[in-house]
């Protein structure tokens, strides 16, 4: 397998302002007790552009957030479950939510390329926000503890986080989430 330059260089600023936004939310206290979606300003990698949370589409909308590429497999254990949960209801819908540092933006258009590139599927774009941001702020204001693993919200559209959990799927987890939305 071949590597390109343009994806050596991605992943470097990945890892590089992973670290900077890791050492600067060290320490940080949380106070409130209520977590709430930031105002985000993003697209899908089908270029459609969301002011989230304001544009979630459903009632009740399922968010995955990953913080580093090889979350991706995390997400992946959980994707399964997500899709038969919204197959079912049209009121409930699902984002993929990449978290990158806010200075990879400049980078936006090569790494969101080869994001749409590796997947094929239009349905999987679709639900792809890749959000450019200050991760630190983003994690506070969600009260997620760190980049180590992945998260599972349940928000609804004013970005109320109504359902939480974290890490690999596990039967034990499907079933809450599936308890929660009364399925």
């Amino acid at each position: 397998m071949t590597i390109k330059l343009g994806t050596i260089i991605a992943l470097f600023i990945l890892a590089i302002t992973g670290i900077v936004a890791n050492e600067t939310a060290k320490d940080k206290k949380v106070e409130s007790t209520e977590a709430i979606f930031p105002t985000v300003e993003a697209a899908n990698l089908e270029g459609r552009k969301y002011s989230l949370p304001k544009d979630f589409e459903g009632e009740r909308n399922i968010l995955t957030i990953a913080f580093q590429r090889e979350q991706q497999n995390d997400i992946d254990t959980w994707t399964p479950l997500i899709k038969e949960l919204t197959s079912k209801d049209a009121a409930l819908h699902y984002y993929e939510l990449p978290t990158i540092g806010k200075f990879a933006g400049m980078f936006r258009g090569m790494i969101n390329g080869g994001m749409r590139k590796g997947i094929p599927d239009i349905n999987a774009r679709n639900a792809t926000i890749t959000l450019y941001l200050d991760k630190a702020s983003f994690r506070k204001g969600l009260k997620l503890a760190d980049e180590k693993r992945i998260y599972i919200l349940v928000v609804d559209r004013q970005g109320k986080v109504l359902w939480r959990n974290e890490g690999l799927f596990s039967k034990e987890k499907g079933e809450a989430l599936a308890k929660f939305l009364g399925k």
